[in-house]
């Protein structure tokens, strides 16, 4: 039970590590740990959501609908829809957020794109939903690897390793990823 106490801890501040840098895109990991794609990611800025309809928006919304009304109300679809639909009618009226969009790129970062315009401030519960969208969460496979990685280093011959050496062991299997991810 503190190992898994460990292992909880060491991945919230993984998350925040990885929170704090300044260019991060969601990023699909196998369960490997390596890098695959950032392809077929849910749009997360204005620019992005521009190009949906709202049926397509709304499919994108289903699968987090609870959390949707857990976070940001029980009106939070009709809420989301109405902001979105006035973020598409002021993109296609205003030449400069035309010509801002245009500029936008992979390397835009989520809170550069959501700063032009006081999009963050107008569009409250679309930039909410935009930023849980963000958030990564491990998968099935990643944990697992992780458990087995445990087991694997605090093998018979390795039982005295403290929480504090096991927790170095998991940092130093990240490094290498964390480093591309930085630099």
């Amino acid at each position: 039970q503190l190992v898994a106490s460990q292992i909880g801890r060491y991945i919230v501040c993984l998350l925040d590590g990885i929170a704090a840098i300044d260019d991060f895109k969601v990023l699909e990991m196998e369960s490997s740990g390596s890098i695959i794609t950032t392809n077929n990611l849910p749009p997360i800025t204005p620019h992005e959501l521009c190009k949906l309809t709202v049926n397509d928006f709304r499919t994108k919304t289903q699968p987090f609908e609870s959390h949707i009304r857990t976070q940001l109300g029980q009106s939070a679809f009709h809420s989301l829809d109405r902001e979105l639909q006035d973020l598409q009618t002021k993109s296609l009226s205003n030449d400069d957020i035309k010509k801002s969009f245009a500029g936008f790129s992979d390397l835009t970062t989520f809170d550069e794109a959501w700063e032009q315009f006081d999009f963050k401030e107008t569009y409250p519960k679309l930039h909410s939903w935009a930023r849980f969208l963000m958030l990564v969460f491990p998968n099935t496979a990643t944990v697992e690897s992780d458990f087995s990685f445990l087991s694997w280093e605090k093998d018979v011959f390795r039982m005295s390793l403290s929480d504090l050496s096991l927790e170095g062991c998991m940092q130093a299997r990240y490094h290498e990823l964390l480093k591309k991810l930085v630099g």
